[in-house]
């Protein structure tokens, strides 16, 4: 869920000498193909200042220098590959990756097809920040980029780094593009079984040498099994900075609050939530509160239009439905504190923030199977999974936590599931030891 609103970031109007001239031994060098352009680049960051920086001769390429970069002396150098900046799931956890290996000492280049809020936050962190257009045509025309005999702009830069992190499965044809290449590849991918429909027909069977494979989560890996992929894929779970306070309120709530924020739309399971809430007794209702928090993301998703009139219908139906289409993540950390229980009942999802967030505050996380995060619990003891799509095993597993005196203890349990694998010293560790592992 895009949670936080795009903002511009301040740049810097004026242009010194030293950056042009640095600006212009760039274009020289991107003109002459898969050349080494990083020492040009790095002039440039050099030079300071927060500013968008219009390529004159490669006019499809947009720079954006941090004022303060970090690590420009730096021997390794990572790129990160995002399609986009927006503050949604893959690109989220692909920045937070980006941070830790700049907080861990690497130089770090992000480089995305589309601008988004996410911008600023890696310009605040020294973070500089590449927008290339033609990623859209390598994206979409697998011919095109498997074509060795045309160059990309993001040749150059793959070839200048020592390390290249491709997130998500948006990028396969770039994949295809470098099987059987002398440059490492990391290819970090979240994708569930819907985004094979999409992608799956054009993803490479299987990978070379110098690319190597790595899931958010066991449900992802899954995915890449049951749909033919022959990558040997191990797991990269993503970090969250621990935002848990401790409190000495120990008053037992008069109801037991559930909450659900996620984009509406089918594969989210909002109506298999609404069915469960349906179903739910009478007396069930006066212990319980539901709170949804999102909107559709497209006009075009009409499934989605239908589950967010249903939504609104069942407020004038349900007195304890409430019912947000957006806030900001401040906001929403501050509804957490006001919840006993996260639910989740999407239909696929390989491994929601929300639920990280859930065990990481100590909430109770309730999920169906076919989210990454149901193969963390052990049902009744550390959370609770229901059957995707089940909404009366849903409702049923509701029954059993608001009769449950003892829902502390399961949170207790959850928080231990975040601190061994989601906690971003856990991430840390395991994402510097895989870099080290495939640098030049």
């Amino acid at each position: 869920m895009n949670v936080m609103a795009n903002r511009k970031p301040t740049l810097a109007k004026s242009t010194s000498h030293q950056t042009l001239m640095a600006q212009y031994e760039l274009e020289k060098e991107l003109r002459r193909h898969k050349k080494n352009i990083l020492p040009y680049f790095k002039k440039i960051l050099a030079h300071g200042k927060k500013r968008e920086i219009i390529l004159t001769y490669n006019p499809g390429i947009l720079l954006y220098t941090p004022q303060e970069p970090k690590n420009i002396k730096s021997s390794k150098n990572i790129l990160i590959i995002i399609h986009e900046l927006s503050r949604t799931g893959a690109p989220t956890v692909a920045i937070e990756a980006a941070k830790t290996l700049s907080r861990k000492g690497y130089y770090v280049t992000v480089l995305a097809m589309r601008r988004g809020p996410l911008l600023n936050d890696l310009l605040d962190y020294g973070i500089p920040v590449v927008i290339d257009r033609q990623l859209v045509i390598i994206s979409e025309n697998r011919t095109l980029a498997e074509d060795r005999g045309k160059h990309f702009y993001v040749d150059s830069f793959i070839i200048s780094h020592d390390c290249t992190i491709m997130v998500t499965a948006v990028y396969r044809n770039l994949i295809n593009r470098y099987l059987n290449d002398n440059s490492p590849i990391i290819w970090w991918i979240h994708e569930g079984k819907e985004s094979y429909k999409i992608f799956g027909k054009t993803m490479p069977k299987e990978i070379t040498n110098n690319i190597k494979v790595y899931t958010g989560g066991q449900y992802a890996q899954k995915q890449l099994k049951e749909h033919g992929f022959l990558y040997k894929p191990k797991i990269l779970n993503y970090g969250v900075h621990d935002a848990f306070i401790e409190t000495t309120d120990i008053d037992k709530p008069s109801s037991i609050n559930f909450l659900f924020p996620a984009s509406i739309t089918e594969r989210k399971g909002q109506d298999v939530l609404l069915d469960a809430i349906d179903l739910l007794p009478r007396k069930y209702h006066q212990k319980a509160s539901f709170i949804f928090i999102g909107d559709i993301n497209s006009d075009a998703d009409l499934q989605g239009k239908i589950i967010k009139k249903r939504i609104i219908a069942a407020k004038n139906i349900h007195p304890n439905l409430i019912y947000k289409t957006s806030m900001s993540k401040e906001e929403l950390f501050e509804i957490y504190k006001q919840i006993q229980v996260l639910v989740v009942p999407s239909i696929d999802d390989p491994m929601p923030v929300v639920a990280t967030e859930a065990f990481m505050l100590k909430k109770v996380v309730l999920c169906s199977d076919s989210t990454g995060t149901s193969y963390y619990l052990k049902d009744g003891v550390n959370g609770y999974v229901f059957k995707s799509k089940n909404a009366r095993q849903l409702c049923d597993k509701i029954k059993t936590i608001i009769d449950n005196p003892h829902l502390d203890s399961i949170g207790k349990k959850g928080r231990e599931i975040f601190e061994n694998n989601f906690s971003i010293e856990t991430f840390e560790k395991h994402l510097i030891n895989i870099i080290e592992a495939n640098t030049k």
